[in-house]
């Protein structure tokens, strides 16, 4: 799953989907531009990530997908 989150930031209904989408993916790619990103970002991965999904935060959509296939 690709979030680009770089002109906004996690609504309530996209942190309840991917919460209860655990069983769906395996990975989740953040694409983060600025520190207010980065830190809701930090904030959310560690208050709301679900078990079992890793999740890293990127610069670029780039990089993530390129994370995402490897």
């Amino acid at each position: 799953m690709l979030v680009n989150i770089v002109y906004g930031q996690f609504s309530e209904d996209a942190q309840k989907f991917i919460r209860e989408s655990e069983p769906l993916f395996k990975k989740i790619a953040l694409v983060v531009d600025g520190a207010f990103q980065k830190m809701m970002s930090s904030f959310y991965v560690g208050n709301v990530k679900p078990k079992g999904v890793d999740i890293q935060m990127f610069k670029t959509k780039e990089e993530a997908v390129g994370w995402l296939k490897g």
